[in-house]
């Protein structure tokens, strides 16, 4: 097995284009659809999340060999027995910034119905509401190859 001779360290400063919404199974009060919290209660995207956009984007730009390289093989098959990523996703924790002054992330709550899929239409009593992180929120990917 071939192993990298160097580690080498990635961040990556990125800008929410649009709301996004990375849930979770805790509940809050103030909407059905809570989002993420990590083991200190910060809201967070994991690093599983972020992996799987890369792999997807490795399969399009770089194609499927180089990105089993990368990432170790989805399937495994008897014949190879695979091995660990070689790329470290980190979880991104969505925190405040003393650079840019933030006091804390912007939730927005939004709301949504349910649809009837006979009808192609709104079904009856069936509403939501989801938080989301705003968009302009500034993300801090780390990766470690």
């Amino acid at each position: 097995m071939i192993h990298p001779a160097i580690r080498e360290d990635y961040r990556i400063s990125l800008v929410a284009r649009t709301a996004f919404h990375v849930g979770a199974a805790a509940t809050d009060p103030l909407a059905d659809l809570a989002l993420a919290t990590d083991g200190q209660g910060r809201l967070y995207i994991p690093g599983t999340s972020w992996a799987g956009v890369l792999r997807s984007l490795g399969r399009r730009v770089i194609g499927p060999p180089a990105t089993e390289r990368i990432f170790g093989p989805e399937n495994l098959r008897d014949e190879d027995p695979g091995s660990a990523s070689w790329l470290t996703v980190h979880d991104v924790p969505i925190q405040t910034s003393a650079v840019r002054g933030d006091a804390k992330p912007r939730i927005e709550l939004r709301s949504g119905v349910g649809i009837d899929r006979r009808r192609g239409a709104a079904a009856d009593r069936i509403r939501y509401d989801r938080l989301v992180i705003a968009a302009g929120t500034h993300l801090l990917l780390e990766l470690r190859y």
